[in-house]
């Protein structure tokens, strides 16, 4: 599972452009690459309450990311996965700072799943995605 985070002071417009970095490293073998991943360019709105701004990939196979459309600041957020029966599969709550989750999902099968995150008292938001192993 990967946590990512990462916070910046506003800009007058608040927009940022954000570009990836990934380096592999593998020092027994003498194997190295590092990459960058193409730019890409984040808008915050103001005027928006927090949210999730988007739920990938579907279908999935080893993961399901979740992607807030701002910092989440500290607060308890409860991700929960359901089968179509409704049956929940699993459930993680933590206090969380980020703008990106990762929740793993190598032990499902393959169907479709409902995606539930609660940030906070909010109400919870679900996402419908496909996938599994």
């Amino acid at each position: 599972m990967l946590d990512y985070a990462y916070r910046l002071n506003g800009t007058p417009f608040d927009i940022y452009f954000f570009r990836v970095k990934s380096i592999n490293e593998d020092a027994p073998s003498n194997y190295k690459y590092s990459f960058y991943s193409t730019p890409f360019v984040v808008k915050r709105f103001k005027d928006v309450p927090l949210s999730v701004s988007r739920v990938f990939p579907s279908p999935f196979t080893n993961f399901i990311g979740v992607l807030f459309n701002d910092v989440v600041d500290n607060k308890d957020v409860q991700f929960g996965i359901y089968d179509v029966s409704g049956r929940l599969v699993s459930t993680e709550k933590r206090k969380f700072t980020g703008v990106y989750h990762e929740i793993g999902t190598n032990f499902l099968a393959k169907g479709v799943y409902l995606v539930s995150v609660k940030i906070g008292e909010d109400k919870p938001l679900s996402f419908k995605v496909f996938g599994g192993n």
